[in-house]
């Protein structure tokens, strides 16, 4: 299990991770709005789909209601940051 701490940017023109930040905080951008958990649906769909996981196997520890979260994720922390290098995996 690993968990990431994230910066999101709601009303995004897509989906996407962006990258990481200096201090090791993955930045994320989702198109959904920050009303009724919308756009923490779509952080948990996109991580999913990123990192070839099951979105139940991805919860938000903190941070619901704010840009910074931390997530946790089922995955080990090795294999986390080689997916996330590589935020395509392989796909179009």
């Amino acid at each position: 299990m690993a968990v990431l701490r994230l910066k999101v940017k709601t009303n995004a023109p897509g989906d996407r991770v962006e990258g990481f930040m200096s201090d090791g905080t993955l930045k994320v951008a989702v198109s959904a709005k920050p009303i009724n958990g919308q756009a923490n649906r779509a952080l948990i769909r996109l991580l999913a789909n990123v990192l070839g996981l099951n979105p139940s196997g991805i919860s938000i520890l903190s941070g619901a209601s704010s840009s910074r979260k931390m997530v946790r994720v089922d995955v080990e922390d090795e294999k986390l940051h080689e997916l996330l290098e590589n935020p395509s995996g392989g796909k179009k």
